[in-house]
């Protein structure tokens, strides 16, 4: 028998369970409830994750985090934190070597048709002008790329993620294990001898899985210095941490549970980084975007980042105020249509990607519309209530759509009021394109 093996205790599970008759009585109080009062610790992926999500939602994402540092109710491992600064240049790199590429990749500018014999095709002339448009637009589109790749190159510490956390976490934040290496590697032996969470499904790991070990003692520590419950906000559904169900973590290992309440007194739960959002009052469209980041790989990253931005510069941020109405219009009138509408659907959305973007050009473009004089595309009054209508319409779409990423329960109000509306935006804009917007 190898040396490891002489080392197992059969048994382990008393210790791990020393008081069974509580067991069968102890109740876990609701997670809702655990989160009015409780300490919030943030793992390492859940401070990476703001790397993927727009500008409004980080200032959703601030002010959850603002609000809990300003009760005391926020912190850090020290482990999660240098796990997060090791990451963060390699996610950083991978932005930069995905823009990189797509400057590459852009094809050349189309050459000029030289065929006289058609200089009086009206046709011929069209072409001639398309060709135009397409140099013009590529040449844009280098520009923006070039200026994105020298902002990416620019930040040292500074990028909109990194700046957001210095500007709200103190050093008392961030929590020491106060563990000895000698007292880590003993623990993490014990516990990948005897499959206790965390850590002992880590072997492969570089660090063998004491990080986790590191993290779980923090945990503990603060748990028992602050006498209070604790929530641990982590997008890592891994078994040794959860308790899991088809590919979804449930809820945390009742090991772990456990032994936070034999060592601390208190209780303890684990939230990914959405739900822990929504919770503490996120806006929904915040929830589905942070939802959307879990569990993506590391070249996924890149490539949502740079897609989503370059598609931006590419089909929105250009758009005149008429061509924005427009395509707004096409995008709800699909949602209306029969094409997308399913009797049998249980969520029924708008499915267009561009549909918050075209909602937000449209609001910057029709606040310097009406500072004009000469009014000719709408009246104030009317186009003011397309954007109210849009406003609630981009709302309610996050939300039925978060609910039906993550089937959280029935959206039918929700739907029946966003079609509502989007029927009220075709008639106001049959009214606008034809005139009788008085």
């Amino acid at each position: 028998m190898a040396e490891k093996d002489s080392k197992y205790d059969p048994l382990v599970i008393e210790k791990v369970f020393p008081a069974p008759a509580a067991l069968l009585v102890d109740k876990q109080p609701a997670v809702n409830v655990m989160a009015k009062e409780c300490l919030f610790v943030l793992d390492a992926n859940t401070l990476l994750a703001p790397f993927l999500i727009g500008k409004e939602s980080l200032k959703d994402v601030k002010k959850v985090f603002a609000s809990l540092v300003s009760q005391d109710r926020l912190f850090l491992p020290a482990q999660a934190v240098r796990e997060y600064a090791k990451h963060r240049a390699s996610k950083i790199a991978d932005i930069y070597t995905h823009i990189q590429q797509k400057l590459s990749s852009l094809p050349s500018n189309p050459q000029p048709l030289a065929i006289p014999m058609f200089e009086d095709v009206p046709a011929y002339t069209a072409v001639g002008e398309g060709a135009d448009k397409v140099r013009s637009a590529v040449k844009e589109y280098k520009s923006k790329l070039q200026e994105l790749l020298s902002q990416v190159r620019n930040w040292h510490g500074d990028d909109p993620v990194s700046t957001l956390y210095a500007s709200i976490f103190l050093e008392s934040h961030v929590i020491e294990h106060g563990k000895s290496l000698e007292d880590l590697s003993a623990d993490l032996e014990r516990r990948t001898i005897h499959g206790i969470p965390p850590g002992f499904k880590d072997k492969a790991k570089p660090d063998g899985g004491i990080g986790d070990v590191a993290i779980w003692h923090t945990i503990l520590k603060l748990g028992s210095d602050r006498k209070r419950d604790v929530i641990f906000v982590s997008n890592d559904a891994k078994p040794d941490w959860m308790v899991r169900g088809g590919d979804e973590g449930l809820f945390p290992k009742f090991e772990l549970i456990a032994e936070f309440h034999r060592t601390t007194g208190h209780r303890f739960w684990i939230l990914p980084f959405d739900r822990f959002l929504e919770l503490l009052g996120a806006a929904p469209g915040t929830v589905v975007e942070v939802a959307s980041t879990t569990d993506v790989p590391s070249t996924s990253f890149a490539t949502k980042i740079a897609s989503d931005f370059l598609a931006a510069i590419a089909n929105v941020e250009t758009l005149d105020l008429d061509a924005v109405f427009h395509r707004l219009h096409g995008s709800i009138m699909a949602f209306l249509g029969p094409d997308e509408s399913d009797e049998d659907a249980e969520y029924e959305y708008i499915h267009d990607q561009r549909f918050s973007a075209l909602v937000k050009r449209f609001g910057e473009l029709l606040s310097v519309y009406l500072t004009q004089n000469d009014l000719k595309f709408g009246q104030p009054k009317t186009l003011k209530r397309v954007l109210a209508l849009l406003i609630r319409m981009d709302e309610l779409n996050r939300e039925i759509a978060y609910h039906a990423a993550r089937m959280k329960r029935s959206t039918t109000e929700q739907q029946r009021e966003l079609r509502e509306l989007a029927e009220e935006f075709i008639e106001l804009h049959m009214k606008i394109t034809t005139g009788l917007h008085f």
